[in-house]
């Protein structure tokens, strides 16, 4: 596990069998990803179930079959219309039609999509927010906008606007915030606590006179890449992620073979 690392001296601190360890780097990569951010809106992490990872997927799919099990008809609302919400919201009509000819023509979920925003996939264009709107509705998702989650009870979601919610599984996909280890390393952070990188992947230090030992990169979640066309950061999907992987390996053996032609990250127009 890392538990510390030391940008300044080129150090990871390691822990494993309750011994620490330390490794030394030339080229760090930091692809951390990011952690559930529950925004401190109460009870809103005791009374969901958050999908970050496998297992979190796991949980979602055996609580919707134990709500089935117990009772056909069941209201599933998922708190957030970012990537991660509008694809579970049409996974999981999709997987009720299945559910329908294996286990009973009965089996129905109501599937909601609560978010702040005032339309869906807000990081995104708006011709892919319309595309993705229509479609969901067509599957039977309800979309619900301009909606704040305030307090979240055992089967009740309160809105800032005194409106509640009712429903028997609450699946919460309205944020992130990086790795709390990004927290630790003296390096430019923006306001939601992601490293600022340049076109390089490059990471920047917190004050421009200090000095960090080798080359400092970061992909993902982790990191935040203005879109120079847009001004707006780059969404945590797997695509950007993907491409800044290439960049960043692409500099590094650039660096190492000695030659010049640095690639430098362009996000692509369509579809952010």
């Amino acid at each position: 596990e890392i538990i510390k690392l030391d940008i300044v001296n080129g150090d990871i601190h390691l822990a494993r069998e309750d011994q620490e360890e330390q490794i030394r780097c030339e080229y760090l990569i930091l692809a951390l990803g990011a952690e559930t951010n529950y925004f401190n809106i109460p009870g809103l992490k005791e009374n969901s179930l958050p999908l970050k990872t496998f297992y979190d997927s796991i949980r979602i799919r055996d609580r919707i079959l134990e709500l089935l099990a117990a009772k056909p008809d069941i209201k599933i609302v998922i708190g957030g219309g970012g990537s991660t919400g509008v694809e579970l919201a049409g996974e999981i009509r999709e997987w009720l039609g299945e559910l329908k000819k294996e286990i009973s023509p009965e089996c129905n979920a109501g599937v909601s999509i609560v978010d702040s925003g005032p339309r869906i996939l807000g990081p995104f264009s708006e011709h892919i927010s319309r595309k993705a709107e229509k479609r969901l509705k067509k599957l039977g998702v309800e979309i619900i906008t301009n909606s704040h989650i305030a307090k979240v009870r055992p089967q009740v979601a309160n809105l800032q606007d005194g409106k509640q919610i009712p429903f028997d599984l609450l699946i919460w996909t309205g944020g992130v915030k990086a790795s709390s280890l990004m927290e630790t390393m003296p390096l430019k952070i923006e306001p939601k606590g992601k490293v600022v990188v340049e076109s390089e992947m490059n990471c920047l230090p917190q004050t421009p006179d200090l000095k960090l030992y080798g080359m400092v990169y970061g992909i993902g979640d982790a990191i935040c890449f203005m879109n120079p066309k847009t001004g707006k950061p780059i969404p945590g999907v797997a695509r950007a992620a993907l491409s800044q992987a290439n960049i960043v390996a692409h500099n590094i053996w650039c660096d190492l073979t000695g030659r010049k032609n640095h690639a430098q990250y362009e996000p692509m127009e369509y579809p952010y």
